[in-house]
């Protein structure tokens, strides 16, 4: 596994993590720069806009 993919599932599993404990600034950055890795993340991808839902009320 090279380190972009390592790093994306880090990223996307971190900002869920702090998705779960409202820590929704710090999710939204993880979840951005999975998604700068690798654009097409689908995790990503939906945890952000859930992270994005949740900040906006």
């Amino acid at each position: 596994m090279d380190a972009g993919a390592c790093f994306k599932k880090v990223f996307s599993q971190r900002g869920a993590a702090y998705t779960e404990i409202g820590e929704l600034d710090s999710a939204i950055a993880d979840f951005e720069k999975a998604l700068q890795i690798q654009p097409d993340h689908a995790a990503a991808r939906s945890g952000l806009q859930y992270a994005k839902e949740l900040l906006n009320g």
